[in-house]
């Protein structure tokens, strides 16, 4: 009956191919089994053609062609010619999990998983029916379906090295990291030619900042892999994360020539040229990236921030709604219209973050444009920010989170027009013009800033200046904007200045290195860094602040207070690339490298700056000293 059905579904098999002039060798199945391994399609192809000359009815060499076929991309002939192998053998489990693994690469899942599962039932047994299950799973979302196939896998089958990169992948997904690499690991171990868990092993050791093991296991899948384009992308990431970005430029440079029209490579050439400070440059790749693929959220990125650098609002900021479909902002999905710059009289609108903390508080500048606009502002924003903001904006309705913070989740927050927090300057900052010189908006809690001035009074004599040497992730260009410890003590030494430490992640070997050569120390108070009203009331009691390009000089900005920002030769796109100001904030000082990895003039000239702001010496001082 289930042959007559297949019969029904798929027709029945073409007539047999005409015998080959060569007949096949003995183990010619096993040869071109091995060939397919070996990623030697055309031979392999060549081989079971030989077989299937002989015997075109042959099941195990017609679900081989199938596999080859599938390998060459060749999908729908693949399909075609599993459908008469199932009309042959229908309870051929290699024959279904084929057919779903097609189906799959088609961007198909329902059916896929359809067929996976008819060779489940064929043969419950198979660990790469199971594997393939998983991976139907992952892709549909469905993580503990996912899990539990994958577990069948490996226990089933514990040397299958696709079994555990898929587990792996499971595990990265659920930025369970640490375990994630373990899986991989041992997907490389079971299998050394494995070229995905090579990539895999790589890009989770970027994640986890072990730039050293990333790169080792890239340059190992550069080696695997016949086609390197994509290895070559990841290997310049990891180049770029470490600072090397003379190497990342030429690693993208080697892809380029392989792959003139890859617009990922394009893209990715653009974000190195940004960040070494070649504004027009970043701008021309990405505009050739943007080229040869229109519809690429990344490329289109890419152009919005080397706009955004160079000042050009008005485009940056429409080109910046890519970030939604790009992964760089998180796409949290309402049941509510999205705003598009049209009247808001009487209206209420949901304002949500879906970035970091610096850019929550300056893109937080817009909102007082809202309400002059006569909108109800609500606004779901980071919690360690939701005190900052409710004193800040009194008639803004700052809300608890309407979606769990580990997904983005949908709900009806009851307001007529929605949008994330980052698409507020599309409509409200297209010109410098725009931004209204700057002014400040966040307010710090007095009793807390009373609290600091005077533990700060305890500091001694002097000029309170708070410091803050490293900022952002490897992937924002940490090492491009931040300052050794070494490099700072020049700066320590400046005569009537108490140092103050704003950088909530110090180390005890950071801090003790401060303090070397330098009598009174950098103070540093955890509890200043417990949440950032803390830090706000902080900042407010401080004389100034000096900060490499963090958090910090968001904070500062919106306060009102005095920075002087260190500015690496290609900051990100918040900073400009010309220029000493920020159009978010009339009080920040940009300071600016002239030559890359070269600290000493920004140094010597906020040191020029800490003397000039320091208190003059009074009369009766001055008769002691005499």
């Amino acid at each position: 009956m289930l042959s007559a059905l297949l019969r029904q579904i798929f027709g029945r098999p073409g007539k047999a191919a005409p015998a080959a002039s060569d007949a096949p060798r003995p183990g010619a199945l096993d040869s071109a089994r091995a060939l397919l391994d070996a990623r030697r399609l055309d031979e392999a192809l060549a081989e079971v053609e030989r077989l299937l000359g002989a015997d075109p009815a042959q099941v195990d060499a017609m679900v081989l062609k199938a596999a080859i076929l599938r390998r060459q991309r060749k999908l729908a002939e693949a399909k075609h010619l599993l459908e008469a192998v199932l009309i042959l053998e229908p309870r051929c489990a290699e024959a279904w999990l084929e057919l779903g693994t097609c189906y799959r690469l088609e961007d198909d899942p329902f059916w896929a998983r359809y067929y996976l599962r008819l060779a489940n039932a064929a043969d419950p047994a198979r660990a790469d029916v199971w594997n393939e299950l998983g991976l139907i799973e992952i892709t549909l979302g469905n993580y503990e379906q996912a899990e539990e196939s994958l577990e069948h896998t490996v226990n089933r089958n514990p040397d299958l090295a696709e079994g555990w990169n898929n587990l792996g992948m499971l595990l990265g997904r659920r930025h369970d990291l640490e375990n994630a690499r373990r899986h991989f690991l041992r997907a490389v171990y079971l299998k050394p030619e494995f070229y995905m868990a090579a990539c895999n092993l790589g890009l989770v050791n970027r994640e986890l900042e072990r730039f050293e093991d990333a790169e080792r296991e890239l340059r190992r899948a550069l080696e695997l892999d016949p086609q390197p384009t994509t290895a070559r992308l990841n290997l310049a990431g990891v180049l770029q994360d470490s600072g090397r970005l003379d190497a990342a430029r030429e690693m993208l440079e080697t892809a380029h020539g392989e792959a003139p029209q890859n617009a990922d490579v394009l893209t990715a050439m653009s974000a190195v040229a940004l960040r070494l400070g070649e504004g027009a440059r970043a701008t021309q790749l990405a505009e050739q990236a943007l080229g040869c693929a229109p519809d690429s959220p990344d490329a289109r990125l890419a152009l919005a921030t080397a706009q955004l650098a160079r000042g050009d609002f008005a485009h940056g900021w429409e080109n910046y709604e890519a970030r939604l479909a790009s992964g760089q902002g998180m796409q949290r999905k309402f049941p509510i219209a999205r705003w598009n710059g049209e009247d808001l009289r009487g209206k209420r609108i949901f304002v949500y973050g879906e970035q970091g903390l610096g850019d929550e508080i300056m893109f937080a500048s817009c909102l007082p444009d809202l309400l002059r606009r006569g909108a109800h502002c609500l606004l779901d924003c980071t919690p360690r920010l939701r005190p900052l903001m409710h004193d800040a904006f009194p008639e803004v309705e700052v809300l608890e989170s309407p979606t769990r913070p580990e997904s983005p989740g949908v709900m009806d927050v009851g307001a007529d027009v929605c949008a994330p927090i980052g698409s507020l300057p599309r409509f409200l900052r297209t010109t410098r013009e725009d931004f209204a010189g700057g002014r400040p908006y966040l307010k710090a809690d007095a009793q807390r800033v009373a609290a600091w001035r005077e533990r700060l009074a305890g500091l001694g004599d002097g000029l309170k200046v708070g410091l803050s040497w490293r900022g952002g992730l490897a992937r924002t260009g940490r090492s491009n904007r931040s300052i050794a410890i070494e490099a700072l003590q020049p700066l320590l030494q400046t005569a009537g200045v108490r140092w103050v430490s704003l950088q909530h992640d110090a180390r005890p070997d950071e801090l003790s290195d401060l303090a070397a050569g330098h009598a009174n120390g950098v103070a540093h108070w955890p509890e200043a860094h417990a949440e950032i009203p803390e830090t706000a009331a902080l900042i407010e009691a401080l004389d100034l602040v000096v900060t490499v390009c963090s958090t910090i000089v968001h904070l500062s900005g919106a306060l009102g207070r005095q920075a002087l920002v260190m500015t690496p030769r290609g900051p990100e796109w918040r900073y400009l690339l010309e220029g000493a100001s920020m159009p978010w904030y009339a009080s920040v000082e940009l300071i600016r490298q002239r030559q890359r990895d070269d600290w000493s003039d920004v140094l010597a000239a906020v040191r020029d700056r800490l003397e000039r702001a320091r208190p003059a010496p009074s009369a009766a001082a001055s008769q002691v000293a005499s």
